[in-house]
């Protein structure tokens, strides 16, 4: 189990926050079970999964408040997840790139709109 701050994984979570850090190491984060199981089932697999310790998640276990502390979510996350970026190779005719979406409820709008204009 995790039981300090200075572990090197959850320092990687932490830096993982910035941009530049990501960039540098071709890593994300990603916190959830849905997002989990998600990257999973599209044949991903984790470099590290961090889980709370009653969680019943295979992964390594961290201590609650460790856990909490790492997570940017408001209610904390029984799961965090650490993954290699990988991009897609060549696109077809249209392609759309979304960065910075601050409301995933947009997801849909672009799409319709994207699908209106082909």
């Amino acid at each position: 189990m995790i039981t300090s701050p200075d572990n090197e994984k959850l320092k990687l979570v932490r830096k993982l926050r910035q941009k530049k850090h990501r960039q540098k190491a071709g890593l994300f984060v990603t916190e959830g079970e849905d997002l989990l199981n998600a990257g999973v089932a599209a044949g991903r697999e984790p470099k590290a999964v961090l889980v709370h310790p009653d969680s019943g998640i295979e992964g390594e276990e961290v201590e609650p408040e460790l856990l909490d502390r790492a997570s940017e979510l408001g209610s904390g996350t029984r799961v965090i997840g650490i993954w290699h970026e990988e991009w897609a190779g060549e696109v077809g005719d249209v392609a759309v790139f979304l960065d910075g979406l601050s409301n995933p409820g947009n997801v849909g709008t672009i799409i319709r709109t994207v699908h209106g204009l082909i």
